[in-house]
C-alpha cells in the first residue's frame, strides 16, 4: 500500500479529504513512473535510486543513446518486486518531435496478468 501520487500531479485525497491510497497495478505503474523520472543522485536515502530518464530528452539521438535509454528502462522497470523477469518487460521508444514516447508492457506478478505503461518525455 503507497500514497496515490501520479509523476507531477498533486497527492490524491480520498472522498474524506485524507490521503488516498493505492495498490495493486496502479501501485506498481506508480512506483515505475517514479523511478524511471527520478533523477540519479537525487533521492537522499538511495543515491543510487532512479533512472534520469528527463535528463536524456534535449540532445540528438544517437543509435547507442537510443540503446542506453533502452536499456536504462529496462533496468528501471525489472528493480520493482512486482516485475517479474521472466517474460522479460518489453520496451518500445518512439521519437517524436522534441522527444520520446515510452511503451512498457511487463507481467505483473501481483496481479497475475501483463500491464502496459506509457509516457511521453518532451
Amino acid at each position: 500500500m503507497d500514497i496515490d501520487h501520479t509523476n507531477g500531479s498533486d497527492l490524491k485525497l480520498n472522498s474524506s479529504n485524507d490521503l488516498a491510497f493505492v495498490f495493486d497495478t496502479d501501485e506498481t505503474n506508480q512506483r515505475i513512473m517514479r523511478r524511471l523520472f527520478t533523477n540519479k543522485g537525487s533521492y537522499i536515502w538511495n543515491p543510487t535510486w532512479g533512472a534520469s530518464i528527463p535528463w536524456k530528452i534535449g540532445e540528438p539521438l544517437s543509435v547507442e543513446e537510443y540503446t542506453q535509454i533502452k536499456n536504462d528502462v529496462t533496468a528501471a522497470v525489472l528493480e520493482d518486486d512486482n516485475v517479474a523477469h521472466d517474460p522479460a518487460p518489453e520496451i518500445t521508444l518512439e521519437i517524436i518531435n522534441n522527444g520520446l514516447v515510452c511503451y512498457i508492457r511487463y507481467y505483473n506478478t501481483s496481479s497475475d496478468k501483463h500491464d502496459t505503461i506509457s509516457f511521453r518525455v518532451t
